[in-house]
């Protein structure tokens, strides 16, 4: 039976037709993700596990910099959270288009994250970026409210005051997004769905590989 308050947050993702989360990524991380789940870059660096890095060392930086506290938590930083977007189209993946047939979207579903063993940091913005502000969903429900729903919610960021940081509004979980809370894997193409999807038999993964061209931008026309 769920708590009174794994019910609130679930009600505070459902207020507001939140149906998924997405984290991008390489699809040849692919594998370790269906080993370990979703882990924080901090642990994945810890382990010393192998993965393709798509960020800016910059970014990455900031977010080790900066200090996140949740209620009842130890301290840590912004990269001992799992990054998750809320829309797919986002300012990184716009600068990822040259790549687009070897990214992936793993897809997680809120229900599970908001049980009260997880905590989740709502961003208003990307987490690296000044300005961006974060709230605890444990402690204080409404935090979700606090997001850039108009800019969440059109087909571009640009036009929106401050669009670009908005746009890449994130939610962070803590300690990590376990493998069976993984619902799918979202690719951009036929070729791509291929490779992924015999990855995923591989390994015996319960999750589909399906087709979402409309989740990434169309990649630079290469014709000459």
């Amino acid at each position: 039976m769920k708590s009174i308050a794994e019910r609130q947050r679930l009600d505070a993702f459902k207020h507001r037709k939140v149906e998924e989360l997405l984290h991008l990524t390489h699809i040849s991380n692919l594998k370790g993700i269906l080993q370990n789940g979703l882990l924080p870059r901090s642990v994945v660096e810890k382990r010393m596990l192998s993965f393709r890095d798509i960020s800016y060392q910059t970014v990455q930086n900031l977010r080790r910099d900066k200090e996140v506290r949740l209620p009842g938590r130890p301290r840590m930083t912004f990269r001992d959270l799992v990054p998750l977007f809320l829309v797919p189209k986002t300012p990184m993946l716009s600068r990822l288009r040259e790549t687009t047939d070897d990214l992936c979207f793993v897809v997680v579903k809120p229900r599970r994250i908001c049980e009260d063993s997880f905590e989740l940091l709502i961003c208003d913005g990307n987490a690296a970026a000044d300005g961006t502000t974060c709230h605890s969903l444990s402690a204080n429900t409404s935090a979700l409210e606090h997001l850039p729903w108009a800019v969440l919610t059109a087909s571009y960021w640009r036009g929106h005051e401050d669009g670009k940081r908005k746009r890449a509004a994130e939610i962070l979980v803590w300690p990590k997004v376990p493998v069976e809370d993984i619902l799918c894997v979202v690719v951009f193409s036929a070729i791509t769905h291929q490779r992924v999807s015999s990855l995923l038999q591989e390994s015996g993964a319960r999750c589909e590989c399906r087709v979402r061209p409309n989740y990434f931008f169309e990649p630079p026309n290469t014709q000459p």
